[in-house]
């Protein structure tokens, strides 16, 4: 909006100040991505679903998860 308004830019303002915000977000999403140990969120996941009386998975090839 500021980009809009107070920079008089007008409708290019708006539309940039969008594709910016976008950029930004997509760009922290894929850090958080980047960052994240998935090997640790499968692990939680799996104790919350035996918690919740969840049963173990068998892969297609006959392998069971740990």
């Amino acid at each position: 909006m500021s980009l809009g308004y107070t920079a008089k830019l007008g409708v290019t303002g708006l539309w940039g100040g969008m594709i910016c915000g976008t950029a930004l977000q997509t760009l922290l999403l894929l850090f958080v991505l980047y960052k994240t140990n998935w090997n640790n969120e499968v692990e939680q996941a799996t104790k919350c679903v035996r918690k919740w009386g969840g049963q173990d998975i068998t892969a297609e090839n006959g392998a069971q998860t740990p």
